[in-house]
């Protein structure tokens, strides 16, 4: 059978991490998108190449102070649907000072919150789990 590996034995692992070495000055992600697209060609070609590529985990980005107050006041000084100007507020203040994700917001019933004990149970949450605020 005809393959890559017969045709050009030069081609090898090593020979491609060594061509992947040549994207250094591009980012993680676009490296290890290069790597998974170079290591399914090889493969297709007979060529085994066993290295695993990792992404990496970034921390999500903070909300800058000042973006809050610049929100609040757009949502304060908003010409149209006033009457859920005072909803809206509400809603941006429990996420920042909760930490709840938005589709634990979009979920929020006001039989979820506990007003005498300062509690808020977030149903079905990340993984399904309900926990309490």
């Amino acid at each position: 059978m005809l393959t890559l590996a017969n045709t050009y034995p030069i081609i090898n692992q090593e020979t491609a991490l060594h061509y992947l070495g040549t994207f250094n000055n591009i980012g993680a992600n676009s490296r290890a998108r290069y790597g998974g697209m170079l290591k399914g060609f090889l493969n297709h070609m007979g060529i085994t190449f066993d290295t695993k590529f990792k992404r990496p985990k970034l921390l999500p980005q903070r909300v800058l102070h000042e973006d809050v107050k610049k929100l609040k006041e757009a949502i304060k000084n908003k010409q149209t649907h006033k009457q859920s100007a005072f909803r809206d507020l509400v809603l941006i203040e429990t996420a920042i000072k909760t930490g709840m994700r938005r589709g634990e917001l979009a979920n929020l019933l006001v039989s979820h919150i506990a007003f005498e004990a300062n509690r808020i149970v977030v149903m079905d949450g990340k993984g399904s789990k309900d926990r309490t605020i």
